[in-house]
């Protein structure tokens, strides 16, 4: 009988530690994770009698919408089973100090109703980053002052220097939230040596105390499309291959960021894999947050939309027309608002002095002269109708001796807008032999047609090496070696070979979406060691060199 109840007792004993083993197996935290809220309090909004959606500004951010924005996103957090909200910066529009108060008077509200923990880390936009700040604005000791109940006064260590912090979460888990900004800066990001050391400190803390850190930064940790750090430099933070193998070392594997207002999610492959879930803004198209269940596992995201807002205390200048597109159809308002921004956006990123700049050419050489004259006039192209007998990007393709695609479109700037959401939503799937872009190719080469007949030989061999330079040796060579195998492949002219290759590895995580997806996702959890590796990284580089070729084959065969 002894012997009896004694086994009985061991197997009891044995399946309760199991029991327990594969409760803490799928117990973590849950948390919603916003970013670049832009929180602003305006009273009136500017005059938009020349066009239905210009009262907003670029890339059609509504900061004008942002505090009935912000009350949708605190509401769905509230009725959530959330643990945790985690906000990555951006928090207001502007370093303005009376902002941030009002914003961490929200917070607190938020946090006293629901007994949810709030974690913050600043933006470009939170603090001042060039020169002294002034009474009524936020520097670093003022922003950790301002949003210390969400953070600050939780810290297990505060960095000095920087508003960066770590905090206790549940169940084996630890945030590191990482001050990104570069100071004196225009916006851009970057880690500095004291600040990679003080986290190697918090890294070797929570190493030693058996947690796991998960990282909220706002600046991206590493390139979401191949050219993003060409392009756009101020989005990727400078040191983005350094960090991004000390993060791997480190063990940091999971990084939520913002600040380029797109959903994407992007992956470093080494000792560790790392993986950057950059979040859209929450007030600008199409208006998303993230929800995080973490495990031991793995960790699923899932991206959930503001798709209606309270109109009932909207600040004055909307008219009643755009007050009822609001309540309507609130995300084809906000779309609308970004396609309208998308092309104030890129109409001043593309000037003539910035291609010069990047080009790394003399401003007064007949090269830098060419693109002054060129660029303009190529953009008030962009504006031209689609479709018509005179006057259209049409017609000019019937004068090259082509036809324009048919579409829905108005304008070529329509196209760019287009595809520019859906990269902002995420999970964009527009490959180069898709009819959207065949038919932005078709328009480009319609518009550079249109303006490029006046120049001569000299200057475009000229202009070639000048985008090569800006492209960088990396780039460019991984786009000479394809364009080599794109030669032999197919009897073309080196220069077509090379065209091929440049659209195809310009498109790439832009309007073809990479793996893993960007939306909803599950992704291996810190126990889940499976697919890291060195390895793994060349055998996805690789991986995406084969697709690229194989894309160029669909397209060869696919017109023959």
């Amino acid at each position: 009988m002894k012997k009896i109840l004694s086994v009985t007792l061991c197997v009891a004993l044995v399946l309760s530690v199991l029991g327990t083993a594969a409760f803490a197996a799928e117990d973590g935290f849950k948390a919603f994770i916003a970013t670049d809220i832009h929180y602003s309090e305006l009273d009136s909004v500017p005059g938009s009698d020349d066009d239905f959606y210009a009262v907003h500004s670029t890339l059609g951010l509504q900061t004008a919408l942002s505090p009935q924005i912000f009350d949708e996103f605190l509401s769905a957090a509230a009725a959530s089973d959330v643990d945790y909200v985690f906000l990555t910066g951006d928090l207001t529009d502007k370093s303005d100090w009376q902002t941030a108060v009002h914003l961490s008077e929200k917070l607190s509200a938020f946090a006293e109703a629901t007994g949810k923990q709030v974690f913050v880390i600043n933006g470009n936009h939170d603090t001042v980053n060039s020169g002294e700040a002034s009474k009524s604005q936020v520097d670093v000791a003022t922003f950790k002052g301002v949003y210390a109940k969400f953070g600050y006064s939780q810290a297990l260590a505060v960095d000095e220097n920087t508003c960066s912090y770590t905090a206790e979460l549940k169940n084996g888990y630890r945030l590191i939230a990482i001050d990104s900004c570069l100071r004196p800066g225009d916006g851009s990001g970057e880690l500095s040596a004291e600040l990679l050391s003080w986290i190697d400190a918090q890294v070797k803390q929570a190493k030693s105390d058996g947690v796991k850190l998960v990282a909220l930064m706002h600046h991206g940790l590493m390139e979401h499309f191949k050219l993003q750090a060409t392009v756009a430099p101020q989005y990727v933070i400078h040191n983005s291959e350094e960090v991004c193998a000390k993060f791997s070392e480190w063990g940091i594997k999971f990084v939520f960021t913002g600040h380029f207002h797109a959903n994407d999610v992007a992956i470093y492959r080494g000792k560790t894999n790392v993986y950057d879930v950059e979040t859209t803004s929450l007030s600008c198209y199409p208006c998303a947050y993230r929800s995080v269940d973490f495990s031991g596992k793995e960790v699923v995201i899932e991206t959930k939309n503001i798709t209606s807002i309270a109109t009932d205390a909207l600040p004055e200048g909307y008219t009643e027309a755009q007050t009822a597109a609001i309540e309507s159809d609130f995300t084809g308002y906000t779309y609308g608002c970004t396609a309208h921004g998308v092309k104030n956006l890129a109409s001043s990123y593309i000037s003539a002095d910035r291609i010069i700049s990047l080009m790394k050419l003399d401003p007064e050489s007949d090269e830098a002269s060419a693109i002054r004259e060129l660029v303009p006039a190529m953009i008030a192209d962009l504006d031209l109708p689609l479709y018509g007998e005179e006057g259209s990007v049409e017609a000019i393709a019937a004068g090259m001796g082509y036809e324009l695609s048919e579409s829905d479109f108005a304008t070529t700037w329509d196209v760019i807008a287009y595809l520019a959401a859906a990269h902002f939503a995420g999970d964009e799937d527009y490959g180069s032999d898709s009819a959207v872009i065949q038919l932005l190719f078709e328009c480009v080469l319609a518009v550079f047609g249109n303006n490029s007949q006046a120049l001569s030989s000299t200057v475009k061999d000229s202009l070639t090496g000048g985008f090569f330079r800006a492209l960088g040796s990396d780039k460019l060579a991984d786009i000479m070696t394809y364009s080599n195998i794109m030669s032999k492949i197919r009897i073309v002219s080196p220069f077509e070979a090379l065209t091929d290759s440049l659209v195809d590895y310009a498109l790439s995580g832009i309007t073809v979406d990479a793996e893993p997806a960007d939306n909803n996702v599950t992704l291996p959890g810190y126990d889940n060691t499976a697919d890291d590796g060195v390895f793994m990284r060349f055998i996805h580089k690789f991986l995406d060199f084969f697709r690229m070729i194989l894309n160029y084959l669909k397209k060869l065969f696919g017109a023959v």
